[in-house]
């Protein structure tokens, strides 16, 4: 019943998954089914488990057209080579990437790992024009963010409540 529900979704342009879901998908996916293509993504906002970040490299590796990526960074404790490795996927999820938002508490602060993956985006993402982060990751961590080597070099790293 569940790989029919994303197999009837996989069409949708836009989606919105909270980590309930996302927990669900990790617990199913890949382990009786293989995960969908979702080819005509072009919008998604997501909420991560740490436990649900494995699912990760199949779920952004089907969707070659993803545009616009919002992450829910409040649940993800773990290091930042874990997250690297995690979010190792196909070149055609970096070429078509346009817009990376990445949010937290701002009761929060940014750690390492939020700046590696902060500048992993920068690093990989061909066309990327703007990477918000949110106003949790302190001075220091946009400092350092800001001096990224971007593979966009029209990219703008803006800062968002």
């Amino acid at each position: 019943m569940l790989a029919e529900f994303f197999t009837a979704i996989s069409t949708a342009s836009s989606m919105k998954l909270s980590r309930d879901t996302v927990h669900v998908m990790g617990k199913y996916f890949p382990k009786f089914e293989p995960l969908p293509q979702f080819s005509m993504l072009s919008s998604l906002e997501a909420s991560f488990f740490q436990s649900s970040w494995t699912l990760s490299p199949a779920f952004f590796g089907g969707c070659p057209n993803l545009q616009s990526l919002i992450l829910d960074l409040n649940d993800y404790l773990g290091s930042e080579k874990q997250l690297i490795k995690l979010l190792d996927v196909r070149q055609g999820f970096f070429s078509t990437l346009k817009f990376v938002k990445l949010t937290m508490p701002l009761a929060d602060r940014a750690t390492p790992t939020n700046l590696a993956l902060a500048a992993y985006f920068l690093r990989n993402c061909d066309v990327l024009e703007k990477l918000s982060v949110s106003a949790a990751f302190s001075f220091n961590i946009l400092d350092q963010i800001k001096k990224v080597p971007k593979k966009s070099l029209r990219c703008e790293i803006v800062v968002v409540d």
